[in-house]
C-alpha cells in the first residue's frame, strides 16, 4: 500500500514520502517509509518506482521489493526499469543467501528463467508455439485414434474445419507420430 501525504506546510517544499505495507500470509510486517531525501533521481516517474529503487539499491530489502512489484500494477512505460529492478531483487536475494560477493553469468541465467518477470510488469504477453487451440487439438486427435496416416481429403477437411493450414495439419500428425 503506497502512501502520499496530502497535508503540506505553507511555505515548505513539499517533501514526498512514500510508505508501504507488505502483508503476507496475513501477518503485517513494519512499514517501510521512504522521504524524498533518500529517494534516487530517476526523472519523472512515480512514487512506487522510486520507493522500489531505494528498496533495493539502497536499504537492500530485495525479498519486500520483489514481492511489492509481484502485487503492484504499474504504468507500461515504468515496465523495462521495473523489470531490471525485478532481476536485481532476485540477484539480491541469491547473493544475500549465499553470501556471494557476485554472481557468474550462468548463475543469472538460470536465476532469469526460474524467475521471469511477473505479470503486473510484462508488458507483452508471453508467445507460445501452439496454434492449436483446445478444440482443434481435440478434434486432430480423434482423428489420430481412427488413422495416423490421413489421405489429402481427410487432411483439407480438418484444413477447413480448424481454420488451419494443410501443412499445419500435416504437421501436427507428422509430429504426433515421431513423437509416439
Amino acid at each position: 500500500m503506497a502512501h502520499l501525504p496530502n497535508t503540506v506546510p505553507t511555505g515548505a517544499v513539499p517533501q514526498p514520502s512514500v510508505t508501504i505495507t507488505v502483508h503476507t500470509t496475513g501477518v503485517p510486517q513494519q512499514p517501510i517509509v521512504l522521504s524524498s531525501t533518500t529517494l534516487p533521481e530517476t526523472g519523472p516517474s512515480s512514487p512506487a518506482l522510486q520507493m522500489v529503487q531505494t528498496a533495493i539499491r539502497d536499504n537492500g530489502d530485495f525479498a519486500r521489493a520483489k514481492e511489492y512489484i509481484q502485487n503492484t500494477t504499474f504504468p507500461v512505460q515504468e515496465h523495462p526499469v521495473l523489470q531490471k529492478l525485478w532481476f536485481e531483487a532476485v540477484y539480491g536475494l541469491i547473493r544475500t543467501e549465499k553470501g556471494l560477493p557476485r554472481l557468474t553469468p550462468a548463475v543469472r541465467y538460470r536465476l532469469r528463467k526460474q524467475n521471469p518477470v511477473p505479470p503486473s510488469i510484462a508488458s507483452i504477453t508471453p508467445v507460445t508455439n501452439n496454434f492449436h487451440s483446445t478444440d482443434n487439438r481435440a478434434l486432430m486427435e480423434e482423428v489420430w485414434r481412427v488413422t495416423r496416416h490421413p489421405d489429402q481429403a481427410i487432411l483439407q477437411t480438418l484444413s477447413e474445419q480448424t481454420g488451419l493450414s494443410v501443412r499445419q495439419v500435416k504437421t501436427f500428425f507428422k509430429n504426433k507420430r515421431s513423437r509416439a
